[in-house]
């Protein structure tokens, strides 16, 4: 049973992520991804970006990383004959964990539907992120023309930037408008991006606060919230999963929404969840450039400590967290 044998690439910086299914025999003998001399991935790629295609393995990784372009497959090991898809058995997932833990992919991206059909079946029950599929830059695919290709491939360059879906006061997505994370200033009277916190409570009573990177705003203060924007697409509850797997490492066993804010300085609408865990209290993942420490405490040091947290709309929808 051949297994994987190309390491993934991506950085801290990778904002998208583009899974194939299995490395062609090609691929295996270059020790690369997308080695087969037909395939377009790389040619289409540098057309989105507007850059010449890479021709070495070295140029090949230098482009991604500058393009914030995280590459890996969907399977670590298979039965497969040749670099035939369709002969593909007994699949064992590659582990995308390394890759979410340490990087904001914005989104997965799958090459092709035999991708699309192994992420679904393999990866989505345990990632819990659903994947845009594009068309395979495969030579077998050549009914898609090169043109046709990048012009299709052109959202992975789009989604380098983080995009949001635009609300209004009431929480009701506004149709056909896009934000930019970075654009707040230029949103319209009246225009908010949805934000998601997350307090969580462990089984046993006590409660995760994370210390902020020192680099960021408000750097080494504590706060007792995960959180963060929800990307286009995604629901509130979807957000907040999210965005609690990234900075934290953990999927809830229970999360419910428990309020709502509208903070128009900011153009930000806030959702409010509270979510319980029995986890391994030691198997904290900080997120990189977010968080650089954590505790658990209980519920009396949590409240002594309010002033000087950065959490403020969480306290009044969680009762037992009142003075």
């Amino acid at each position: 049973m051949p297994v994987h044998p190309i390491s993934p690439v991506f950085d801290r910086d990778s904002k998208v992520l583009v899974l194939g299914s299995f490395p062609s025999v090609k691929s295996r003998e270059a020790g690369f991804f997308y080695g087969h001399p037909q395939n377009r991935f790389w040619k289409v790629t540098a057309a989105v970006f507007g850059e010449v295609v890479p021709r070495t393995i070295e140029e090949k990784r230098a482009f991604l990383l500058r393009n914030h372009v995280a590459v890996w497959d969907v399977i670590h090991s298979c039965d497969i004959e040749g670099s035939s898809d369709a002969s593909i058995r007994n699949v064992v997932p590659n582990d995308l964990s390394m890759i979410l833990n340490t990087a904001a992919i914005n989104t997965i991206y799958v090459n092709g539907k035999t991708a699309m059909k192994y992420y679904e079946r393999y990866l989505l029950p345990t990632v819990h992120r659903p994947a845009v599929c594009l068309p395979s830059t495969s030579p077998a695919n050549a009914v898609w023309s090169t043109e046709r290709l990048v012009a299709e491939w052109k959202c992975i360059k789009e989604r380098k930037m983080e995009l949001w879906d635009a609300y209004d006061s009431d929480f009701k997505i506004i149709p056909g408008v896009t934000l930019v994370r970075g654009e707040e200033a230029t949103f319209a009277d009246g225009v908010y991006h949805l934000v998601c916190e997350i307090i969580l409570k462990h089984a046993d009573g006590t409660y995760l606060i994370m210390q902020r990177d020192p680099r960021k705003a408000y750097g080494s203060m504590w706060e007792a919230t995960a959180g963060g924007s929800a990307l286009r697409g995604e629901s509130p509850f979807e957000g907040a999963v999210r965005e609690l797997r990234e900075e934290t490492g953990i999927i809830a066993d229970r999360m419910i929404e428990v309020g709502r804010v509208v903070n128009p300085p900011t153009h930000s609408v806030y959702a409010e969840f509270f979510a319980e865990t029995s986890c391994d209290k030691d198997s904290v993942v900080l997120q990189e450039g977010e968080t650089v420490a954590y505790r658990w405490i209980d519920r009396e040091t949590l409240l002594a400590m309010k002033k000087e947290l950065l959490t403020h709309r969480m306290w009044q929808f969680v009762p037992e967290l009142q003075d």
